[in-house]
């Protein structure tokens, strides 16, 4: 398993680590801590590609305090 945390929304660098790392392992499963929005440019893409590999290749998505915060905020809308 492969662990990623704290992208901040530097969904480039995710994606480049993510790419290099099932290049080298291929049947690996990747896991995500949190932290994902916020800060960087690109927190959308970031949702996206992990929603996909949830979705398609049995990843897991631990929510961080980024997170929780805004579906928070949001729920308050």
């Amino acid at each position: 398993m492969a662990v990623f945390g704290d992208s901040h929304g530097r969904f480039d660098l995710l994606e480049k680590l993510a790419r290099k790392v099932k290049q080298k392992y291929p049947d690996i499963r990747l896991a995500s801590t949190g932290d994902i929005i916020d800060r960087g440019p690109q927190s959308y893409e970031c949702v996206e590609f992990w929603k996909n590999e949830v979705e398609n290749h049995n990843a897991i998505f631990l929510l961080g305090n980024h997170e929780f915060f805004a579906l928070r905020y949001c729920n308050k809308l």
